[in-house]
């Protein structure tokens, strides 16, 4: 009994031992698929990953083959539009003749001119800004016009020289005399405006620095954009910098126009050449002698009717939204070195996208004289 019984364990442990060695062959074979099929799988991985790599890098190429085609068209057009602003805002200096123009034209505007000079001898700066003894004059309350009236070493035919000479330069650009509001003519020449009155006085809810050795010459103000803004009571004075063509752009416009814009004779307004590129805005500055430097004032040659030369800069005088604009230091690397005494370099330029946050009111005229 004990020999059966240990022969048929003897038995099931062979088969068992058989079973074993059979399930751990196929086991192993099993593994061995699996892994084949997984280093497959890896090397299929690993061609789409080159593959996709590959499509990748030509797709890069491609992108950076068309953003270089569209750099290249950008900058050849800056270069076509600052071309064309140089054109027409040529920074060197344009000869201007009173002679050069037709005598009757000129003739024209210019009588007008004398006539309605000192017409009506207001004594305010604007429709708001009253000269009085409290405005800085002398102690004795002289009102601007009794003063420019009694002096006679500026004085031509009842009228300040310096203001003249402004409308006779004004005369020789040709521009339509509707332009122009003469009751708000200001001579800022040391006749006219007394070096012991104010040099800063308060426009709206700013500084208004007075332009002295300027001429202004007023410009036509719209009422209604005057009395919905209240321009006179709220908003800042401003200068503007600029030429010729510009101004009388501007004034035509009654707005002004920022770097893209479509202008009146059909072409494109561009950077001006020297100024920072891609700065779409429009600049002015508190003080008359941030605005009239060079880079954004051009100087032209003029030639006066009794052959005098002249060296003329141009500044729109503007009344601006303080609300619309921002405010930042200068950008002509002056540095430490002061631009204007009253306001200080890291405050001296504004600038804003608002176009019709500015509104012109005045042209002022500086003329050094050509030794």
């Amino acid at each position: 009994m004990n020999q059966r019984t240990q022969e048929r364990l003897a038995t099931i442990n062979q088969r068992n031992q058989e079973r074993l060695a059979a399930t751990n062959q196929r086991n192993q074979e099993r593994w061995t698929a699996i892994n084949q099929r997984n280093q497959r799988n890896q090397e299929r991985l690993t061609t789409i990953n080159q593959r996709n790599q590959e499509r990748l890098a030509a797709i890069n190429q491609r992108n950076q083959e068309r953003l270089a085609a569209i750099n290249q068209r950008n900058q050849e057009r800056w270069a076509a539009m600052n071309q064309r602003s140089q054109e027409r805002f040529e920074i060197h200096k344009v000869p201007i003749s009173a002679k050069n123009v037709r005598s009757s034209s000129y003739s024209r505007l210019s009588d007008r001119y004398k006539r309605s000079a000192f017409a009506t001898k207001e004594s305010h700066e604007s429709p708001t800004i009253f000269w009085n003894a409290s405005d800085g004059m002398d102690a004795a309350g002289h009102s601007y016009s009794a003063y420019k009236s009694r002096s006679s070493s500026s004085t031509e035919s009842g009228g300040c020289f310096r203001l003249s000479l402004a409308h006779e330069f004004i005369a020789s650009l040709i521009w339509s005399n509707t332009i122009f509001d003469t009751r708000f003519d200001r001579c800022y020449c040391s006749s006219c405006y007394k070096y012991n009155w104010k040099d800063v006085l308060q426009a709206g809810d700013g500084l208004y620095v007075i332009p002295r050795d300027w001429v202004r010459l007023g410009i036509q103000v719209d009422s209604v954009t005057a009395e919905l803004n209240d321009i006179w009571n709220c908003w800042r004075v401003t200068y503007h910098g600029t030429s010729v063509d510009a101004a009388i752009a501007i004034i035509k416009s009654r707005q002004f126009s920022i770097p893209g814009d479509q202008l009146l004779d059909g072409s494109f307004l561009a950077i001006r050449p020297g100024h920072i590129p891609r700065k779409q805005y429009i600049y002015s500055s508190p003080t008359i002698a941030y605005s009239s430097l060079p880079v954004y004032c051009p100087v032209y040659d003029f030639t006066a009717n009794n052959n005098e030369h002249y060296r003329v800069k141009i500044v729109l005088a503007c009344r601006q939204d303080p609300k619309l604009m921002h405010i930042q230091g200068e950008t002509v690397g002056s540095g430490t070195t002061r631009i204007c005494p009253y306001i200080p370099n890291g405050k001296i330029e504004y600038f804003t996208e608002a176009r019709a946050s500015l509104v012109p009111y005045g042209l002022l005229l500086h003329f050094e004289q050509c030794s």
